[in-house]
């Protein structure tokens, strides 16, 4: 089964390269008190709503919520998937580094790892 999940996660991951996508990790900190914790709970269903007994939830959100809604105005919302966290937290529970990853498709023009522009900086890096 382990086999299984470790080959159809390749799989999945080549596809995305097919498709222009390249995978980011990063780590995020945060101050658990005013958030859900960290999974996403969608909207409506304890997320930005009202809930049914009452409870007002307009304006809170997980952290993957906030990641969700960054990832979306910092590079569109149909240019990134697979939000990957490595850990869970629950409402009021802060972390100092909860490393995620995600795969995102990079707009046109924007500077990547293969760009001329890392050679030119590191070689303006060795002159001082």
């Amino acid at each position: 089964c382990q086999q299984y999940t470790r080959l159809t996660s390749s799989i999945s991951m080549a596809l995305r390269r097919a498709h222009g996508f390249a995978r980011y990790a990063f780590s995020v900190t945060y101050h658990g008190a005013v958030h859900l914790g960290i999974a996403y709970q969608g909207e409506g269903r304890g997320e930005n709503c009202i809930l049914p007994d009452g409870t007002d939830l307009r304006g809170v959100r997980s952290v993957e919520g906030r990641i969700h809604q960054a990832l979306s105005s910092l590079v569109g919302p149909s240019n990134y998937e697979n939000l990957q966290v490595s850990s869970r937290t629950d409402r009021g529970v802060h972390a100092l580094k909860n490393t995620c990853h995600v795969d995102i498709r990079p707009r046109k023009g924007w500077w990547s790892a293969s760009s001329s522009d890392t050679s030119t900086s590191n070689e303006n890096d060795s002159d001082r």
